[in-house]
């Protein structure tokens, strides 16, 4: 007998986590910032551990593929974080130099990967880690954001406009 937690199960991992969309939440203020962020000019992108399938159902589901100009995915690199290779594709997607990116993460992986690939880091404090996972010096952030809309206090209109 098979059940749904054995090998041969009713459904793969990935079919599981599949039922489980309706739990992604997107934290609040987040859209508005981003909203704003494309109003002022920035290019936007998103590097995600997620596979390409999930990244692309989740950013649809609450809109925020149509935010975005470039998506990283699990699919499109090698290497992965905390290495710099996806970082790095998401700012050839962009046409952008590295040194011109700013990068949010809420990990200790994301915000190592950003350091390592040039790029400026802030960290995303509403994540769910703790602060002490933050204690390697190679995980220390140029930024620290309590809340989304701190970001635009560092991001002003690009080319001084708005």
């Amino acid at each position: 007998m098979q059940g749904p937690n054995t090998l041969g199960g009713w459904l793969s991992y990935r079919e599981h986590l599949a039922t489980l969309d309706h739990l992604i939440t997107v934290f609040p203020g987040w859209l508005e910032v981003l909203s704003e962020l494309r109003s002022r000019g920035y290019l936007l992108g998103i590097v995600t551990s997620k596979a390409a399938a999930a990244a692309n159902r989740h950013l649809a589901l609450h809109s925020l593929d149509t935010l975005l100009d470039a998506v990283i995915t699990l699919d499109d690199t090698i290497n992965h974080k905390p290495d710099p290779e996806p970082f790095l594709a998401a700012a050839a997607r962009l046409g952008v130099t590295p040194e011109v990116c700013l990068a949010v993460g809420d990990s200790p992986w994301d915000i190592i990967a950003a350091n390592r690939a040039g790029m400026m880091s802030a960290l995303a404090e509403w994540g769910l880690f703790d602060p002490r996972a933050f204690s390697d010096p190679e995980a220390q952030a140029d930024f620290r954001l309590p809340s989304p809309d701190h970001l635009l206090a560092i991001c002003p209109p690009v080319g001084g406009g708005k």
